[in-house]
């Protein structure tokens, strides 16, 4: 969740998905805006 904060994305609200076995269990659903995704893509390669 850190790393997809840092990385610009949002977490918009949850989705159910089914489990293997077919329970289903609540899921972060997570979003990149336009403006964050550029920004990312304009920074120097790191190390």
């Amino acid at each position: 969740m850190r790393l997809l904060s840092r990385l610009g994305f949002i977490q918009m609200g949850e989705v159910m998905a089914v489990k293997p076995d077919g329970a289903p269990r609540p899921s972060p659903d997570w979003e990149l805006e336009r403006e964050a995704w550029e920004a990312q893509r304009s920074l120097p390669p790191t190390g």
